[in-house]
């Protein structure tokens, strides 16, 4: 065969995009060049794609119904996923299609082959390259071999089928391109409500409403896995935190504060609510907090202020913690298109976006907030929770190199069921590689939080701005020959960090003390002249009060056995309760001689440890659950989400 002659496959695609609308030839016996596009060429070309894409996105709804997946609207679902196959499927194939319209039909076999080729193969293996390069989804070797093989299925059998239309459409091509010309209009219609959508999520959304005149603002910062002692302020001299290390030279600090949880939802709603789980609950149901607890941001909203919240973390996308937020964004998610979650199609779409346009990074949660900041009037209060430092971490350069060589015995894609699992080399370089990247995911969001501290002095707003800083929960790095979080209840864990800086800021002052998370919210509304007494809370005004708090409890692990603590400025009690017949187990631990927590003193101190345990059962009974109590909820979560919790270690 010869370089110019036509085999069947590609004579099919040519006869089908390149014929014009009437093939008779026109007056003069002149015969239409058919190396350029014909007019109908533009729509055929567009058509195709479109009407492909949309029957596997119907496959696709139909699949996850098949699954058991309820949705909300069984039409909703239907038509989100139809318009999104065939938005994916006609953005898959238009830089094929831009080409063929320029430069015209291929010359040589080769040529032609290659063009097929790379159009069947290039957007699978572009939405594979997507997904490996999230850190947050990493891939396994099984999945990119299925991905691998469905390209090449898809390629295989577009070319068999193309070798039958070359022998079957024949004369019949005109026809058949007229009649995907006149279904252009309404093939394109499909393109519509998920376009809109997509566009609704990647534009800078709308002004917000104007807050009360005159008042303070308050900016929450709040970093997920943060220990106390990786921060410069807090005594660690390799820190490299200079806006943090800013804000705590004015401002209250707490050097010795607690969270009620070694995880993020728990502690976050005590955070939010001045509560302790057991009182907020919001591990009993994910569609929210209890009723009988109110937010900060409904205060807030409540008296006047505007209020926003940006947020990148997976299980925030379970809206819990929303309530009195005027705006709730959760970098993690794509909720414009929820209607279609369930379906493979919006998952591989999500991780894509979610990756190129880094709307998970602290960069993104700054750029969002100061975006908040530019579009109202009047007093404020924005939430912004940085992600960065959850694992696992694999920060841009130069952040990955400030503590260490770069790496090169850890993958982006390792995962901490990899580590505790031992299915990488366990040893010291290894693990000093993993801290120096955390400790490097930190110095890149200190920097992002320069971002907004910057933002607040161009508009001359530090004046009238208070700032709490302060972290959902610490991170385990082998301290107790562990890793990661919501495993154990030691100062490792539970300990975080705490600012408090009045509006223009203060004299810097060191609490060191027992402070705890709950404290935060009755703390931060007095910084802006609120009265912390018009709600009830379980946390105290640390600014206002005479007697601190000289005990906390915590509870609610993400996994594992089921541990509740109590603190005192002096002692730890941890207690295992009794379950499936293995007895229960207390452990004490002396913090001010045994910082550490390395000897456990059940067995010596019996005076004090029996006289803890009558309050920690006071507490279990005032603001705890009895035994585990938990319900995850993860079935009520959407599978995008759900991949997402189990790909960070959350669930199972």
């Amino acid at each position: 065969m010869s370089s110019g002659e036509d085999i069947p496959c590609v004579d099919a695609v040519r006869r089908l995009s390149y014929l014009p609308p009437d093939d008779r030839a026109p007056p003069g016996g002149k015969v239409t060049d058919t190396s350029r596009p014909s007019r109908g060429s533009v729509l055929v070309l567009g058509v195709f794609p479109v009407l492909a894409g949309g029957l596997a996105g119907l496959v696709d709804a139909l699949l996850a119904l098949a699954r058991g997946w309820t949705p909300d609207s069984l039409p909703a679902l239907l038509l989100a996923s139809v318009s999104l196959g065939s938005v994916v499927a006609l953005a898959g194939v238009a830089p094929f299609s831009l080409a063929v319209l320029v430069s015209g039909r291929p010359r040589g076999t080769a040529a032609r082959l290659g063009g097929i080729g790379a159009w069947l193969v290039l957007m699978p293996a572009a939405l594979a390259v997507g997904r490996l390069l999230h850190k947050r989804l990493p891939w396994g070797g099984a999945d990119v071999a299925i991905v691998l093989l469905s390209a090449g299925g898809l390629a295989l059998g577009a070319v068999i089928l193309a070798l039958l239309l070359g022998r079957a459409i024949g004369p019949r091509a005109a026809t058949i391109s007229r009649a995907l010309t006149r279904l252009a209009l309404p093939a394109l219609a499909l393109l519509l409500p998920a376009g809109i959508r997509i566009v609704d999520a990647v534009r800078p959304p709308a002004a917000s409403r104007s807050g009360a005149a005159g008042e303070a603002n308050l900016l929450l910062l709040t970093v997920d896995t943060l220990r106390a002692d990786a921060i410069g302020a807090m005594g660690d001299p390799r820190a490299r935190t200079p806006f943090l290390d800013r804000i705590a030279r004015r401002s209250v600090m707490a050097s010795n504060c607690v969270a009620p949880s070694p995880w993020t939802l728990p502690s976050l709603g005590s955070l939010l609510t001045g509560t302790y789980p057991g009182e907020h609950r919001v591990l009993q149901s994910l569609s929210g907090l209890s009723a009988s607890v109110s937010t900060i941001a409904e205060i807030f909203s409540s008296s006047g202020w505007r209020t926003a919240a940006f947020v990148s973390n997976p299980w925030l996308g379970t809206g819990a913690l929303s309530r009195g937020f005027d705006e709730w964004d959760v970098a993690e998610r794509l909720e414009s298109l929820e209607a279609a979650a369930p379906t493979q199609i919006y998952q591989a779409l999500s991780k894509v976006i979610l990756r190129f346009r880094s709307i998970d990074r602290a960069d993104a949660i700054s750029a969002r907030g100061i975006s908040w900041l530019d579009r109202g009037e009047g007093a404020w209060f924005l939430w912004l929770h940085y992600f960065d430092p959850h694992l696992p971490n694999w920060p841009d350069r130069p952040w990955d190199r400030l503590f260490g060589p770069p790496p090169s015995r850890v993958g982006s894609s390792i995962t901490v069921d990899d580590i505790r699992a031992g299915d990488w080399n366990r040893g010291d370089p290894e693990r000093r590689e993993i801290e120096s990247l955390y400790f490097g995911e930190i110095a890149f969001t200190d920097h992002e939080l320069g971002r907004v501290w910057r933002r607040l002095e161009r508009r001359n707003e530090l004046a009238s701005t208070a700032i709490a800083f302060t972290a959902d929960h610490g991170e385990e790095l082998w301290d107790h020959r562990g890793y990661g979080h919501g495993h154990t209840m030691f100062d490792e864990v539970i300990r975080v960090p705490l600012f408090l800086r009045p509006p223009g800021g203060t004299d810097a002052r060191v609490l060191s003390t027992l402070t705890r998370l709950v404290d935060l919210t009755p703390s931060a509304l007095a910084l802006v002249g609120l009265d912390p007494l018009q709600t009830s809370f379980s946390g105290l005004d640390l600014l206002g009060e005479e007697d601190v708090p000289r005990a906390t409890f915590g509870e609610a692990l993400l996994y594992g056995d089921e541990l509740k603590y109590l603190q005192t400025d002096r002692w730890k009690l941890i207690y295992r309760p009794e379950k499936e017949g293995v007895s229960e187990e207390l452990r004490l631990y002396d913090l001010r001689r045994d910082p550490g927590e390395r000897f456990d003193l059940i067995g010596v101190e019996t005076a004090v440890a029996d006289s803890l345990s009558e309050r920690l059962a006071s507490w279990m009974e005032a603001v705890g659950s009895s035994g585990r109590g938990v319900d995850d909820g993860t079935e009520e979560l959407d599978p995008s989400l759900r991949e997402q919790l189990k790909a960070l270690g959350y669930i199972e």
